[in-house]
């Protein structure tokens, strides 16, 4: 495998300054949410030299990005049951790769890898395959783990058994990434401990954008009698754990999942909590791959749409953000003015799928209220929807 290996040694520079690149473009927490990028590939690898070493490692460090790139986009169950696939075709869906960290000895190889997978390669392999997949990364969606006490709901108080588990859980991303608030000055002053099913939404909105999160998911730990009662990480644990989740994305909370986890003989109460966490994170991206599965096609379709614009930042900034659109493969300028730009959004996939991707890139559309109509007995055009930057929002009172 040591042409693989020298196929891409060039790109590791390109690849750093790439990132940083990507990563001032994109905004915070932009990366974070990239569903094509692979990070914290582990190898350790022995073999008869250095060399050898390295070379088997990188091989199998490919392998092993592609099955964790599998996991985030293939229904649940599947990528584990996928077959190993070859190296040299998981060569070819690479756009670039970081080594973040080496270690070598005469005859070992310890690393850790970064790997950016190609967006239409990937796509192209699981569509020929005629495998059902997610393409669009959600934004990341913050979570925040009530826990039921013995006389009332707590969050930051240091009674909360369940805000450590998630304080100290490692990876929560994928497909839909989780980030859980520091419990700052800020945040408390924001969701307060009684908040949990009564939260001022204007407030809600503003740990939102400090997390740079597109929702929140109010998870609320009810422990039963025989786990209540364990007081210590350290001790055994015993009972079971329900879980009940809020979504908070509208007018009021709104239940929309239950789990209950039941301690194994063997664990104490931190391992437990520590299972219970990654519970919750596999139900999220369970539901979010519910969301935006569907069986994907190579062929492409056109949407139309209108960029209102104040200034020539505000296009140029839009029209970066639709490059990055998942599912969107070119970007046709139309018509450029001072006021208005018009745009056609070469894409894969279905027209809601566009939509609900466009959404998570921070892009709203809105109909501008009016239909297109046909003068001449001709076809009549597709609707034209008014597409912005969210945070560049326009004033429809007449200032375009």
């Amino acid at each position: 495998m040591a042409l693989l290996y020298k196929t891409f040694i060039a790109s590791r520079t390109v690849f750093c300054a790439a990132l940083a690149c990507f990563l001032l473009m994109a905004g915070p927490g932009a990366f974070a949410a990239d569903l094509f990028t692979v990070e914290g590939v582990k190898v350790d690898v022995t073999a008869e030299n250095a060399i050898a070493a390295r070379d088997q490692a990188f091989a199998q460090a490919q392998i092993d990005a592609f099955k964790a790139l599998a996991v985030k986009m293939l229904p649940e169950g599947e990528a584990e049951a996928m077959a190993a696939p070859d190296p040299l075709l998981v060569s070819t869906m690479i756009q670039d790769y970081e080594i973040t960290e080496e270690k070598l000895s005469a005859v070992r190889y310890i690393g850790t890898y970064t790997f950016r997978f190609r967006e239409s390669a990937v796509r192209q392999h699981f569509a020929s395959a005629g495998q059902q997949f997610n393409d669009i990364a959600s934004r990341p969606i913050l979570v925040l783990p009530f826990f039921q006490g013995e006389h009332q709901m707590v969050l930051w108080s240091p009674g909360n058994a369940w805000m450590p588990a998630w304080s100290r859980a490692g990876d929560l991303g994928g497909a839909a990434p989780l980030v859980v608030p520091l419990g700052d000055l800020e945040d408390v002053s924001d969701v307060g401990e009684d908040d949990a099913l009564g939260y001022d939404v204007q407030r809600l909105s503003k740990i939102l954008r400090r997390y740079d999160a597109g929702e929140a998911v109010i998870a609320i730990a009810v422990p039963d009698p025989n786990l209540a009662i364990i007081t210590r990480d350290e001790d055994p644990a015993s009972g079971s754990l329900t879980i009940n989740l809020y979504r908070t994305d509208r007018e009021v909370p709104e239940q929309v999942r239950q789990l209950t986890v039941t301690a194994e003989p063997g664990q104490n109460r931190a391992q437990f909590y520590d299972i219970a966490v990654k519970r919750v994170h596999s139900a999220l991206q369970s539901d979010w791959k519910q969301k935006t599965m569907a069986q994907q096609s190579t062929a492409k379709s056109m949407f139309q749409a209108r960029v209102p614009i104040r200034n020539f930042n505000e296009w140029s900034e839009t029209q970066k953000a639709l490059q990055r659109v998942y599912g969107v493969n070119e970007v046709i300028l139309r018509s450029l003015s001072p006021r208005n730009a018009r745009v056609d959004l070469v894409y894969q996939g279905t027209e809601e799928k566009l939509k609900l991707a466009l959404e998570q890139a921070g892009i709203a559309l809105t109909d501008p209220g009016y239909a297109p109509t046909s003068y001449d007995g001709g076809p009549v055009m597709p609707r034209v929807y008014d597409l912005y930057l969210q945070r560049f929002a326009p004033d429809y009172s007449g200032r375009f």
